[in-house]
């Protein structure tokens, strides 16, 4: 009997590579939403994707087996609670944050690698005197901490392009804000985290200087 494999926003590349895979044969591929549906849309539909998700899965006929993805936000944050709806194997809901909360992610890696890290802070775009409280030296990344491919992310030189690239987060960081709080609000977050929501952004310094390498 087919596993019955459910893939969020599959596309042809992505259903190709799938196919390619050994014993493919005893898989079968469902899409699940099209790329166009979850990504290419001025909203991220997270709560209607859980609805649409529970809908499907609950009114199939056979036995669901999987459901994956292969593209991030808001499809990698929504799997772990799909996936623990319906017994699924796949990773916690924590552990999926702790990777796609950019300001979590730093504290996670402080933790037990602090000697390799840049200095990072948490910033509040919407609280008054924000810029003075900053204690990072100049240049420095400022970005929400939730985004994608670098949205609203800005190098920042001097207080003149801190306090333009300020006014440019807040006019925007509502489209990433506002759905990853949806899924912040169906986890258990400690105490560090509860109050740093998708409205934050993260200050951190530079990794680029001195001499890199690669292997």
């Amino acid at each position: 009997m087919k596993k019955n494999i459910f893939v969020i926003g599959l596309d042809d590349f992505h259903l190709a590579q799938l196919q390619e895979l050994k014993r493919s044969s005893e898989y079968r591929f469902h899409p699940f939403l099209s790329y166009e549906e979850v990504k290419r849309v001025e909203r991220f539909p997270v709560l209607e994707l859980l609805h649409y998700a529970e809908q499907l899965l609950v009114e199939f006929d056979d036995n669901v087996d999987a459901v994956i993805g292969f593209w991030d936000f808001p499809v990698s944050t929504v799997l772990p609670l799909i996936q623990r709806q319906f017994g699924l194997t796949g990773p916690s809901l924590i552990s999926v944050l702790k990777c796609e909360h950019k300001y979590w992610s730093r504290l996670v890696q402080k933790e037990v690698i602090s000697e390799l890290i840049p200095p990072f802070e948490q910033i509040n775009p919407f609280q008054d005197n924000v810029i003075p409280q900053c204690s990072l030296n100049y240049p420095f990344w400022l970005k929400p901490v939730k985004s994608v491919l670098s949205h609203l992310g800005f190098l920042i030189h001097d207080r003149n392009e801190f306090e333009k690239s300020l006014e440019l987060i807040k006019e925007n960081i509502g489209r990433y804000a506002e759905p990853f709080n949806v899924i912040l609000g169906k986890a258990q977050l400690p105490e560090s985290i509860s109050q740093v929501d998708g409205y934050y952004c993260i200050a951190e310094g530079l990794i680029s200087q001195g001499r890199q390498c690669t292997y």
